[in-house]
């Protein structure tokens, strides 16, 4: 019996247009012969684009793929029926993931107009943990980084930030 293999884009959308090296080596895959059955979570952790699923669609019609996730069952490409719901969940995913996005985007246009700090659950550099205090000792490196963009001597984001990695920044 052949041993499983796990391909992975971890931090990589299925709904972004980012390139996705596991995705190609999946599909690589499958069309070569490598690969004839298919595990994932769910549809939608496959792809979230229409013509990826159709592509998907395609390959498992020309090599008899079998798809099968763990919160829905088989995924029957090889018939009208099952070729529907994939793309119903395909097209449920893609609108959960649009919609997400524009919710995103206003709030943080709305934080921005308010003049509220964006970000997550780290502290921002340059700040205090309000995300609004400024820390004089990071400010004067943000300074200094900046300050080598404007004069044409580091690359306007390597360079800025490759020093701070090392802490090798000069006060």
């Amino acid at each position: 019996m052949p041993r499983p293999e796990v391909v992975t884009d971890n931090d990589v959308s299925a709904y972004s247009r980012k390139r996705r090296p596991g995705y190609k080596e999946l599909l690589s895959g499958i069309a070569s012969g490598r690969w004839n059955f298919l595990l994932i979570w769910h549809v939608d952790r496959l792809t979230r684009n229409p013509k990826e699923l159709e592509e998907i669609v395609d390959l498992a019609n020309q090599t008899g793929l079998r798809i099968e996730t763990v919160k829905g069952g088989r995924v029957d490409l090889s018939t009208g029926e099952g070729r529907l719901h994939a793309r119903i969940l395909g097209g449920l995913a893609r609108y959960e993931s649009e919609h997400r996005s524009d919710r995103i985007r206003r709030k943080m246009l709305q934080n921005a107009e308010a003049g509220l700090p964006h970000g997550g659950m780290r502290r921002p550099f340059g700040y205090d943990k309000d995300g609004m205090t400024v820390r004089p000792d990071e400010a004067e490196v943000i300074r200094w980084a900046i300050g080598g963009v404007i004069a044409g001597r580091t690359h306007p984001v390597l360079g800025a930030v490759r020093p701070l990695r090392g802490r090798e920044v000069p006060r």
